[in-house]
């Protein structure tokens, strides 16, 4: 009976925040995000952000992993059409690819905090009023997260980001650029990983 209650108090105890160099990880994570406007009519207008991430990350020691990303994003945000005073939607897509690094703190003996860094470029593609036309820019992004990380087993973690820290540049053309500084305090973000070689 004491060598049962002992495996039943301590098995939780296990360390699984142990890395090793050459453990790989496979993790995703994705948001969505859609709210209305209220304009009286019968057909009430949203906006839609959907967005999706994958990456693989190998340890370079005990801490630290680095390894490719690839984003994908769409949108859809409801616009008045001034010729005829009508809602319509403008959407896009982006889909870009990068390399992002993230350093580990143990917490505890399931819990991790982290921090990770990313840079990534790729193309964005939106549709124009009219809706029979596309254009196309290259966008790039840096970025950088905290993440708290719970591991209930040696095969699984679960993220949840809070906050976003990002910097991105826009490029239509050689005369069109768009720079922007977000800084999202308040927005969580859940994903998963599934590591393997541990």
């Amino acid at each position: 009976m004491k060598k049962l209650f002992f495996i039943l108090f301590f098995l939780p105890l296990l360390s699984f925040g142990q890395f090793s160099k050459g453990t790989k990880y496979l993790g995703g994570s994705f948001s969505l995000e859609s709210y209305k406007y209220d304009t009286g009519a019968r057909m009430t207008p949203y906006n839609l952000f959907f967005s999706s991430q994958a990456h693989l990350g190998v340890f370079l020691n005990e801490s630290i992993a680095i390894g490719p990303t690839i984003n994908f994003n769409r949108t859809k945000i409801p616009t008045i059409n001034p010729a005829t005073n009508l809602f319509e939607d403008r959407r896009s897509n982006s889909l870009a690819g990068g390399i992002f690094v993230r350093k580990f703190f143990p917490i505890s003996e399931v819990f991790l905090f982290s921090l990770e860094g990313s840079a990534i470029v790729g193309q964005i593609n939106r549709d124009s009023m009219s809706q029979h036309t596309e254009s196309k820019s290259t966008i790039y992004n840096f970025s950088i997260f905290p993440a708290f990380m719970f591991l209930p087993n040696e095969k699984w973690g679960f993220d949840a980001n809070i906050g976003t820290f990002r910097y991105g540049a826009n490029y239509r053309n050689p005369f069109s650029e768009e720079r922007n500084f977000e800084a999202r305090l308040g927005q969580i973000n859940l994903g998963a990983k599934y590591f393997f070689g541990r």
